[in-house]
């Protein structure tokens, strides 16, 4: 009798999660919507990745358009910096620098190729370092496991057990 009232208080706890989830879901999704020029409605907040790329493109133009001309220039570095994808990062600047032209001035305004380069360095230096670590790491689990069956060998009597040298 114990089991099903723990059992029943269990699942009125887990009801009460999942409901809280669901609500939590549901205004995530309702606040992550954005109202298009058009009047219908749009995944993401604006400016977001998924609105870039479901929002009309008067929508975007307009979006872009509103910018200070600095703001646009930080938008050029910022994506960049935030994105490995070749295709948004090459969409954006476009969009950009269309609205650069626009606004009378030159579509590469914001371009600065030696910040360009060195942004792309330190996403390589990144990325290696990260490498290296999960190399360490892969190579610390590779030297617990020889020592773990050196071990288990000595426990089985082998003569021909080795230490290992890591």
């Amino acid at each position: 009798m114990k089991k099903a009232v723990m059992w029943f208080h269990y699942l009125i706890k887990m009801k009460k999660l999942l409901c809280g989830f669901t609500i939590l879901l549901i205004s995530f999704f309702l606040t992550s919507c954005t109202e298009t020029s058009t009047g219908g409605t749009v995944l993401g907040v604006k400016g977001s990745p998924f609105w870039h790329t479901l929002a009309p493109p008067q929508d975007v133009d307009a979006y872009y358009d509103e910018m200070a001309t600095y703001e646009l220039c930080l938008a050029w570095d910022r994506i960049l910096r935030n994105s490995d994808n070749s295709y948004q990062i090459d969409n954006r600047r476009s969009e950009i620098a269309q609205s650069l032209q626009r606004r009378g001035e030159s579509s590469l305004l914001c371009s600065n190729p030696a910040a360009d380069q060195k942004t792309i360095a330190d996403k390589q230096i990144k990325r290696a370092k990260a490498e290296t670590r999960r190399a360490k790491a892969e190579a610390r689990r590779a030297c617990q496991e020889a020592k773990e069956a050196y071990y288990s060998c000595k426990r089985s009597g082998g003569s021909r057990c080795y230490y290992p040298s890591c």
